[in-house]
């Protein structure tokens, strides 16, 4: 294959004025935090604007570096950059790096092993992978893993199909009128079963909201299709979003 572009991503200290920083509180979802009573904390941001940058650092409650990013602009503010690093928890190594550019929309994006081995590299034009290397936990060259995703029992309208009959709108969220999209985080297993459903934004929809997306989903009566890598079952994290809309 071609050659990838060596990409060195350098932070390098621009010389230009601060403009603000700020800190938050995140939960396990990295999602602000307004009630830290209610709802502990799990890590905190820092964000620093300058006139030319945007720079995040998420770092968990002992201070270690769980992700960053910095977003680059050109003399008229327009987004010309990002380069974005996230970690494993568990042992501090990098797990993905992306570096796009935002005028051409490619991106150059790097996977990791937990033990620090490089998994893929790809290089992405829009949405389509152009080319890309994979390797094995030990470095080793491999065809590219042949992935596919988790879906439920009768496919996603069937899924549809189901929500539209076995989601209820909650009576004191509509008599106030009160819409919102849950986001829900469930793992997958290989079996196809759901397991430590969460909401990801608790604090941003109605309680009542929250409640019935979590009644639904895990009143579905059907094991999902569990998701595949080279033919084996795999376990899953799987992002669901409920809307309720009047």
């Amino acid at each position: 294959m071609k050659k990838f572009l060596l990409v060195i991503s350098l932070l390098v200290a621009l010389p230009y004025s601060l403009k603000a920083q700020t800190a938050t509180f995140l939960n396990p979802f990295r999602i602000p935090i307004l009630d830290l009573e209610k709802y502990p904390p799990c890590y905190f941001s820092i964000e620093i604007d300058e006139l030319m940058s945007k720079e995040i650092r998420v770092y968990t409650l002992d201070s270690l570096l769980n992700y960053e990013s910095v977003l680059f602009k050109d003399a008229d503010g327009k987004e010309i950059r990002k380069i974005e690093k996230q970690y494993y928890n568990n042992n501090r190594n990098l797990q993905y790096n992306k570096d796009s550019d935002l005028v051409l929309n490619r991106s150059l994006v790097e996977n990791y092993h937990e033990n620090g081995f490089l998994k893929s590299r790809e290089l992405w034009d829009g949405e389509n992978v152009e080319e890309g290397d994979y390797f094995d936990k030990s470095g080793n060259p491999i065809e590219k893993p042949i992935e596919i995703s988790p879906e439920p029992f009768d496919g996603m309208n069937g899924w549809m199909k189901y929500l539209q009959k076995s989601l209820k709108f909650p009576k004191d969220a509509r008599k106030q009128r009160i819409e919102g999209t849950v986001y829900t985080v469930f793992e997958l297993t290989e079996e196809g079963k759901i397991e430590n459903l969460e909401i990801m934004n608790p604090e941003q929809v109605h309680e009542s909201l929250g409640n019935e997306a979590l009644r639904v989903i895990a009143a579905y009566p059907y094991t999902w299709i569990p998701g595949k890598v080279d033919g084996e079952n795999v376990r899953v994290r799987m992002r669901l979003p409920i809307s309720f809309r009047q």
